[in-house]
């Protein structure tokens, strides 16, 4: 069944209507991490006009979406078949052998500041780096860019989920990667940089999409 098979089952129930696809989005979906369907279809929803998108990594995620912009020129997602392809078996099995082999280690002569080093490079080393290897296999200048740009980000995430912040939105932190990416592409945006002025453009336009 094609997606847009998938939508003309779902069009009447959720009050949309197939409309052009808005050639502004189609360019801007890539940047967010998703793409077009085969049929390059438009949707009129009750928040505004908007396109059918699947994510960029399928194998990954399996959803059906709409991609949309509001009024106050933000993008956001609206669901219309959620992702049922689950990591939780392997995101319990890393956070258990993780937590083992910490509690393993004789910590009692590092101080706080010890730990920020230790999970400061940890993070960085572990996380975000694989993240600007796979956007930027064979650029470690635009890798580097990408980990000053993004960490920040990232760790904000990191608290927010840990202390159950309800608006961090999935789809906004699975977007935020490409974003960046579609930042330091950009024309405007020099290279190389002084990290300063990029992290405000990246917090502009991030600020942008569903957070």
């Amino acid at each position: 069944m094609t997606a847009l098979d998938q939508l003309n089952q779902l069009k009447d129930e959720l009050n949309l209507t197939l409309t052009p696809a808005p050639s502004e989005l189609v360019e801007m979906a890539e940047a967010l991490g998703y793409q077009a369907t085969e049929e390059v279809q438009g949707v009129k929803t009750e928040f505004g006009d908007g396109l059918l998108v699947y994510a960029l990594q399928r194998e990954f995620n399996n959803g059906l979406y709409v991609l949309y912009k509001t009024e106050d020129g933000r993008y956001e997602l609206m669901v219309l078949i959620a992702n049922t392809i689950s990591k939780a078996p392997l995101v319990q099995k890393l956070i258990h052998d993780l937590d083992n082999y910490v509690h393993g280690q004789d910590l009692h002569e590092l101080d706080a500041f010890n730990l920020v080093e230790v999970f400061a490079f940890f993070t960085a080393n572990s996380f975000v780096k694989p993240i600007a290897k796979g956007l930027y296999p064979n650029d470690p200048l635009k890798q580097d860019q990408f980990v000053h740009i993004y960490y920040p980000r990232f760790l904000a995430n990191v608290a927010r989920y840990y202390m159950g912040d309800s608006t961090l939105d999935q789809e906004a932190v699975v977007s935020e990667p490409f974003l960046v990416r579609h930042i330091l592409d950009s024309p405007e945006v020099d290279s190389p940089f002084t990290q300063t002025d990029n992290q405000e453009v990246a917090h502009d336009q991030t600020e942008n999409t569903v957070d």
